[in-house]
């Protein structure tokens, strides 16, 4: 019994199609490889860039293929355009991503975002609902710019959103004050290289041996009752008060000292040109003030006579 011709044609339509549902799988998968990303040299940079990066053992599709089948075969129908527009050099370096990077990409390996101890905070991924490609974006591509990659565990990313206006700047957001509520912005008082008070006037300059002094070598510290919080009284007023006094409560140490050095002090024995002392003279102090400078024991002329501001 002969065979129907519209048989003869179903069988052959089936051989076609079979042959063509093969042939676009084996494509698919060809074309999936990472290593047929450079097939044109304008990919040369992206895949030389991923080749150095932590992601190298992860193929170019598992994170630019959504896993859906619509988005496959979307993604591979959209493949037709970067033919066309190699062909046709038409090129233009950087190359945008063609396919958006959803954050079930990301999850789908990253299944575990623990906070993340930063040089000077920790970050918390369970506070920012913002997408992953956000903050790492070029995280595998980043010698290939615009953009310029910005390193998401450095304070440049997050300045990227917390600018004053995105979202909130202030100091507080990381940093506990470690003193009572000042009554203004941190950065009134620190900069973002040196936590030591900026833009401050203090009572009088602090100049030489002074400037050196941290805050706390004057000012008593007292805690507060914030965690690890302290405050900072009033710091004594007179030189005496935090050095020792080598002269047997002789008062007015900066008619003689300033803050540049205890030595050389601006003295004038009294009464003036008198007598030749201190140093080079070969008569110390302690010969004639045994007891501390409140007091002359003159051998030269007898007694005793207390010697005066």
């Amino acid at each position: 019994m002969p065979v129907p011709r519209w048989t003869k044609y179903f069988l052959a339509l089936l051989v076609v199609v079979a042959v063509l549902v093969g042939a676009s799988f084996t494509a698919a998968a060809y074309t999936g490889r990472s290593s047929f990303c450079i097939s044109c040299h304008e990919m040369d940079p992206y895949y030389d860039s991923w080749a150095l990066s932590s992601h190298e053992g992860v193929g170019c599709a598992e994170c630019h293929i959504p896993k859906t089948p619509q988005a496959f075969v979307k993604t591979k129908a959209f493949a037709f355009r970067e033919i066309y527009v190699h062909l046709t050099k038409q090129v233009k370096a950087p190359l945008a991503v063609t396919r958006d990077i959803p954050d079930s990409t990301c999850t789908a390996c990253h299944d575990a975002l623990p906070p993340v101890e930063l040089a000077s905070s920790t970050f918390d991924h369970a506070t920012h609902t913002e997408r992953c490609i956000t903050c790492h974006e070029r995280v595998v591509h980043r010698s290939v710019t615009p953009p310029t990659y910005v390193d998401p565990a450095t304070m440049d990313s997050c300045f990227t959103c917390h600018d004053g206006s995105t979202a909130d700047k202030s100091c507080a957001l990381c940093h506990a004050a470690p003193h009572d509520d000042m009554g203004k912005p941190c950065d009134a008082c620190h900069s973002l290289t040196d936590w030591s008070p900026q833009g401050f006037t203090h009572a009088f300059p602090l100049t030489f041996a002074h400037a050196k002094a941290k805050c706390n070598d004057c000012h008593p510290k007292t805690a507060t009752a914030g965690a690890g919080g302290f405050k900072l009284g009033k710091a004594p007023e007179l030189c005496e008060d935090c050095h020792d006094d080598p002269h047997g409560g002789l008062t007015g140490c900066d008619k003689c000292h300033s803050p540049k050095g205890w030595q050389p002090a601006n003295f004038r024995h009294p009464p003036a040109g008198e007598h030749s002392v201190g140093s080079g003279s070969g008569i110390s102090c302690r010969e004639c003030h045994p007891q501390g400078f409140g007091s002359v024991s003159c051998t030269c002329h007898g007694g005793n006579a207390p010697v005066g501001d």
